[in-house]
């Protein structure tokens, strides 16, 4: 990996999460996405936002590939979310006694996702 570009599995992660910014059917919202994409980046999710499937095999790989990651992302961004929220209503119930149970059960959780 070069200093100042970011990783190729870290611009897929934007990329999906670019692509399905505002596209679901939860409440999935990310408009930073597209902005830390490289211009090319932005084009391509441009292009796959049109749901247009290329007819060339490798594009329609590619294509194909963003949009399941995009399912992914949004499936595990909610996970997460509504763990995460579980532990903060927890702990607003029960007070601070129970804040490391709850703080180590979100941690056991997240491995999980």
């Amino acid at each position: 990996m070069k200093s100042g570009i970011a990783s190729e599995t870290a611009a897929i992660v934007c990329m999906a999460r670019a692509i399905a910014h505002g596209r679901t059917v939860v409440a999935f919202s990310d408009p930073t996405a597209i902005a830390l994409l490289s211009r090319g980046q932005q084009a391509e999710v441009e292009r796959i936002r049109l749901g247009k499937p290329p007819k060339e095999w490798r594009a329609r790989i590619r294509y194909e590939h963003l949009m399941k990651e995009s399912q992914l992302m949004v499936a595990r961004t909610v996970a997460i979310d509504a763990c995460f929220l579980g532990i903060v209503l927890h702990y607003r119930v029960h007070g601070s006694v129970k804040k490391r149970q709850s703080v180590r059960q979100f941690g056991s959780m997240m491995w999980r996702i």
